[in-house]
């Protein structure tokens, strides 16, 4: 299929190459400026857009990036070096507009070079901006005439009114996914916090001095019955087992591995240090002073229809990693200046029980409610609470997301979506930019619709 899709691509390609550029075709010899570009320089994309959109004409029109013209012959391709995004243009030009615009942009490899072809369909007009942008003014309808743009005369707006051409096969979904900040759900979430490079023989020297000794090790597994069963319970009345010898071990197995790391691959091992604190959780924030440290899923369908049970698969890397909580604690390496209290308690029991002093511990529960037993009920309260809090329509399976949507999402609607204990893990240094890649799949969808989040390393 894919085959066929390309050889279909060429030759339409071959095509437009001979001829001439009209109310149906431009070239442009180099990219538009987009990325890291000021609103002027983007305007220019903006208004051919819309020119070709207003345009009278009775196919469909194309902009052609990275070949240049010659009249009366076959145009010279040229490339392009720098690839853009169809989601990211879609959303630009489509949060502008006063209605959606139905339009394709598609990098395409030709003739041994990488070009991009935009496609613009038959649709309703005028189509206008909402707002005034760089060089374009608010209000007014810019139309394509043969091979120029202009401002369209009231005469020529009145005629686009009775004669719009909309082709059904046109009206399709057109799906975008965004990373928000919380809780203000209308920024963008295009940064994530940057690990730092420290010294190998600094970090050698934190990480010998939290090795557990010998004979405390030895004293925890001697005594690993007894400490296992020591129950604790939260301020809820949930019951929990701190004081287990597992917690040791894995403790104590982390660091072993973590030196190994720093002689062997020290920016792995940065990587991983304080890997919990810089990742995003996509939900919402448990805190107010944690909200740096999540963001929500937005779906988006700019489209002209509703998309009908949507399917959306997302996929990170080596540099951004989706993982589940559990996970994310098995990686995440933290340098303490000294064995952390949690593992000293530990040992610290340990050497009690060694000695036969028997001391309860006064668990959370008792401190916060003043009494020993929390009342009958209480942890079935917790869980019925946590079990009506939604159902996660978000799953991780293998380290990619995939989300399940119910029902239809409406054109010019979007859907926020918590995928409760997935986090955003990044593994990137201070300005390393790395995509993150999604697919929409949907009942009447065509065919999948695929785009990427770029996420830039900032200093954490």
């Amino acid at each position: 299929m894919e085959n066929e899709q390309a050889s279909g691509t060429d030759i339409l390609l071959d095509a437009l190459i001979r001829e001439e550029e009209s109310s149906t075709l431009d070239f442009k010899r180099d990219q538009y400026k987009f990325i890291h570009a000021s609103d002027f320089e983007k305007a220019e994309l903006l208004k051919d857009i819309l020119a070709f959109c207003n345009a009278f004409r009775r196919t469909d029109a194309y902009i052609i990036i990275g070949v240049d013209e010659v009249k009366g012959g076959e145009s010279i391709i040229f490339g392009i070096t720098e690839l853009l995004d169809d989601s990211q243009i879609q959303q630009f030009v489509n949060g502008k507009t006063q209605r959606p615009i139905d339009f394709l942009y598609k990098n395409v490899p030709y003739r041994g070079k990488q070009i991009a072809l935009i496609k613009i369909p038959l649709q309703q007009r005028p189509i206008y901006l909402k707002q005034n942008y760089g060089c374009l003014k608010k209000n007014v309808v810019y139309i394509r005439r043969g091979s120029s743009t202009a401002e369209a005369t009231p005469d020529e707006i009145a005629d686009m009114r009775s004669t719009n051409l909309t082709p059904s096969s046109n009206l399709i979904p057109k799906l975008v996914l965004n990373f928000r900040n919380t809780p203000n759900t209308g920024i963008d979430l295009t940064t994530a916090a940057s690990y730092k490079i420290i010294n190998r023989e600094y970090l050698l020297s934190k990480l010998n001095n939290l090795r557990i000794p010998e004979d405390d090790l030895r004293i925890v597994e001697k005594n690993k019955a007894q400490l296992d069963k020591i129950e604790d319970r939260y301020p809820d009345g949930e019951p929990f087992y701190p004081y287990k010898v597992d917690i040791l071990r894995d403790f104590s197995k982390k660091i072993f591995q973590a030196i190994e790391m720093a002689k062997s691959d020290l920016s792995k091992l940065c990587g991983r240090i304080d890997l919990y604190s810089r990742s995003i959780e996509l939900a919402k924030p448990t805190h107010p002073d944690l909200s740096k440290n999540n963001a929500l899923l937005d779906i988006h369908n700019m489209g002209k229809c509703p998309a009908e049970r949507i399917i959306l698969y997302i996929s990170g890397s080596d540099k951004i990693m989706f993982l589940n909580f559990k996970e994310l604690l098995e990686l995440s390496i933290t340098i303490y200046d000294q064995i952390p209290n949690h593992i000293s308690m530990i040992i610290d029991k340990a050497k009690q029980i060694e000695q036969g002093i028997k001391t309860p511990i006064k668990t959370m529960y008792e401190k916060v409610m003043g009494h020993s037993y929390p009342p009958f009920g209480v942890s079935r309260i917790h869980d019925l609470l946590h079990n009506l809090s939604g159902t996660n329509p978000a799953q991780l399976i293998n380290g990619k997301i995939k989300i399940s949507l119910e029902g239809d999402l409406m054109h010019n609607h979007n859907r926020i979506i918590q995928a409760n204990g997935i986090y955003l893990c990044p593994f990137i240094k201070k300005g390393e930019e790395v995509d993150i890649t999604y697919v929409f799949h949907a009942k009447n969808l065509p065919d999948p619709q695929e785009g990427r989040i770029t996420i830039k390393g900032v200093e954490f």
